[in-house]
């Protein structure tokens, strides 16, 4: 995210600057190929945190 906003400095409007991180940020997942450590034990905390909340997992 830094290289995107040091390469330009001006922006014509919020708009843009969020599409500009939102191109930036959809690369970054493309490259993305570690899986999240310790996603059981995570996802175990969420749904007895959220338990009301957790349909959708």
């Amino acid at each position: 995210m830094y290289m995107v906003s040091t390469n330009k400095k001006i922006f014509p409007n919020d708009a843009s600057v969020f599409k500009i991180f939102y191109l930036a940020f959809q690369n970054m997942v493309k490259k993305w190929t570690m899986p999240i450590q310790n996603w059981g034990s995570a996802i175990s905390h969420l749904m007895i945190k959220f338990e009301d909340r957790a349909e959708w997992i």
